[in-house]
């Protein structure tokens, strides 16, 4: 159980991007019930597709995962396209063009392959075996070439032609944090009860580590080591690798001194030793904007989280952000809900029973990992998983993040003829939005 909890603890913060004051109360203080559009789509275990009201005005395609499927439904068509008929768990990695979705395929009960399909023309190939039932994907690297694979106990890259796997380092104590650089070579920290034990720069297509002189090595160590919560600390580490190994960190934080752009932070408390986040903590959003000196601002104080995630700043200057939290701190209520920070300083849950991906019955072993909401890549949308395993029902929802109106898209609940397989073959697990080229 805890080596799974970890996993999601480890896919959930790499693949996850007004006025207050420190008296806000917790965000749960403040929910609302969402807006719903009057579209009213069939109570049957069957997909509606019909009456769809949202839907058109969304211009990616969207990729998602029901049952053990692999589905792709092209922006404003109601047809969708099975990708893969067999994949587990709901892992999903997108290459930085869009053009690759990478995915868990299980091709027999004794063989398991991380696979990925051109979205376009949905032609798949096989990139690494895995070994064990239990595969995890990090993301792509910056020229979308290779993919990072979480296969206990090691972690390995796989090229996207197939042919060529690495692997990288032991995960057997959960200490490997990696990052990639611009340059599409690999920064890893390896970690063994909190100390840094190695600092590699590795590069895949050469094979090879490119030296780190012990100063610089040192000085990345110790700061990935006090934690990189918020831009504050991670904008100085992100100079620190520049500074010590010219190159980037892949999606690196710009802030222009001469027209400064603000950046958002979600700042949460540290991970124990064993990298658990506190259950019930408190997390700050703050502002953060560098002229002549660097200026943080705190917005907003949320208490009793475990995870604030998916933070968007929205055209009005609104800020979205999903809340991860176990209501009444009881960890078998694990909920999700998206959150509205308005420029005044109110907040809304304009998205509540955000499908959190766990169950009280099967508990974290068959948590699924996959994602559980996107935003469209003009900033207007978002598309969620609702429902759950122990609420008999699950959809896939589309809001307008302005105005809080929700229609539904695809939905299913569990009745007599699927109570048994209702959570392995009829209820959505994941969900990603793929930007047209």
């Amino acid at each position: 159980m805890k080596r799974l909890w970890l996993f999601m603890v480890v896919i959930l913060l790499l693949t996850v991007v007004a006025c207050g004051n420190d008296e806000e109360p917790s965000v749960e203080s403040s929910n609302t019930s969402p807006r719903r559009a009057t579209t009213s789509p069939n109570n049957t275990t069957t997909d509606t597709t019909s009456e769809l009201d949202l839907w058109p005005n969304v211009i990616d395609d969207l990729a998602f995962v029901q049952g053990q499927t692999l589905y792709v439904q092209r922006a404003g068509q109601t047809e969708t396209q099975s990708i893969a008929p067999m994949i587990f768990p709901p892992s999903l990695a997108l290459t930085p063009d869009g053009q690759y979705i990478a995915y868990n395929e299980i091709v027999s009960i004794r063989s398991r392959y991380i696979t990925i399909a051109d979205v376009e023309t949905l032609e798949p190939r096989q990139l690494y075996r895995s070994s064990g039932d239990f595969a995890f994907l990090g993301p792509a690297s910056p020229d979308g070439q290779w993919v990072i694979i979480f296969n206990f106990p090691s972690m390995y890259l796989a090229n996207i032609d197939g042919v060529t796997s690495r692997r990288v380092a032991s995960i057997q104590n959960f200490g490997v944090t990696p990052f990639w650089l611009e340059d599409s070579t690999l920064l890893v920290v390896i970690q063994q009860n909190g100390a840094v034990q190695e600092v590699r720069r590795y590069d895949p297509t050469a094979d090879e580590d490119i030296p780190i002189v012990e100063q610089a090595a040192s000085a990345i160590g110790e700061t990935v080591a006090a934690g990189l919560n918020g831009v504050s600390a991670f904008v100085p580490f992100q100079d620190l690798v520049h500074q010590e190994l010219g190159v980037d960190l892949q999606g690196a934080i710009q802030l222009n001194t001469e027209n400064p752009i603000p950046v958002i932070n979600l700042v949460g408390p540290p991970a124990n030793a064993q990298g658990i986040p506190a259950m019930c903590g408190t997390w700050q959003i703050t502002r953060e904007t560098t002229a002549v000196d660097t200026q943080i601002e705190e917005l907003l104080t949320v208490r009793d989280t475990v995870f604030l995630t998916n933070n968007l700043t929205l055209a009005d200057g609104s800020i979205v952000f999903v809340r991860w939290y176990f209501e009444d701190c009881d960890n078998a209520k694990m909920r999700a809900s998206l959150v509205k920070l308005t420029p005044d300083g109110e907040t809304e849950t304009i998205i509540e029973g955000i499908d959190p991906g766990t169950s009280r019955n099967l508990g974290f072993f068959f948590a699924d990992t996959g994602p559980h909401i996107a935003y469209s890549s003009d900033g207007q949308y978002a598309i969620w998983i609702g429902g759950g395993l122990d609420q008999g029902e699950s959809s896939i929802n589309i809001t307008d993040l302005m105005t809080g109106v929700t229609s539904q898209l695809h939905h299913v609940t569990r009745d007599s003829s699927n109570a048994a397989t209702f959570h392995t073959d009829t209820a959505y697990t994941a969900v990603m939005l793929v930007p047209r080229s």
